[in-house]
C-alpha cells in the first residue's frame, strides 16, 4: 500500500511539474491577462511581469551559439586554489583545482547531447558524454557516461 501511495505521489508530481515546466509563452500571457481582468493584479504589474519575462528570454537566447543550424550551448568554469604556507622560506602558490568545459545541444527535436570534460590535471578527463532521446515532453531516455 505504501508503494502505491508513493507511486501516486510521484505521478502527481510529474504531472504538475510538466504542466509548469512546459507552459508556453501564449498560455502565460493569457494567464496574466486573465489575472488583470479579474482585478487580481494591476495592468502596470502585468506589463512589468511581461517585460521581465521577455528580458529573461532574450538573455537565455544570448547563451546559445548556432552550429550547422542547431543551437549549441558552451559553458564552463574553473576553480583556483591558493595555498599560503607560513613556514620560513616557503612559497605561496596558486593551482587550478578544476577547469571544466561543457558543450550541449540538440541534434534534432528528439535527440540531444551533452559533453563535459575537466582540463585541470596533466591530461583531460571526460566527465560526461551522453546522448538522450526525448520520448515525449516528460520522458527521456539517456545513454552514455555520466
Amino acid at each position: 500500500m505504501k508503494t502505491f501511495k508513493l507511486a501516486c505521489l510521484l505521478f502527481l508530481g510529474l504531472v504538475v511539474s510538466s504542466q509548469v515546466t512546459f507552459a508556453d509563452e501564449t498560455s502565460i500571457d493569457s494567464l496574466v491577462d486573465l489575472l488583470t481582468q479579474k482585478g487580481t493584479i494591476t495592468k502596470e504589474d502585468a506589463a512589468s511581469f511581461k517585460a521581465e519575462l521577455a528580458a529573461k528570454k532574450d538573455k537565455e537566447k544570448q547563451n546559445f551559439m548556432v552550429f550547422a543550424g542547431r543551437q549549441v550551448t558552451i559553458t564552463g568554469y574553473n576553480q583556483v586554489l591558493y595555498k599560503q604556507d607560513e613556514t620560513a622560506g616557503a612559497i605561496d602558490s596558486f593551482s587550478i583545482r578544476r577547469a571544466r568545459l561543457e558543450i550541449k545541444g540538440d541534434i534534432t527535436k528528439q535527440f540531444e547531447y551533452d559533453f563535459q570534460a575537466d582540463f585541470s590535471g596533466a591530461s583531460a578527463k571526460v566527465l560526461d558524454s551522453l546522448m538522450a532521446y526525448k520520448l515525449n515532453p516528460v520522458l527521456k531516455l539517456t545513454l552514455g557516461q555520466f
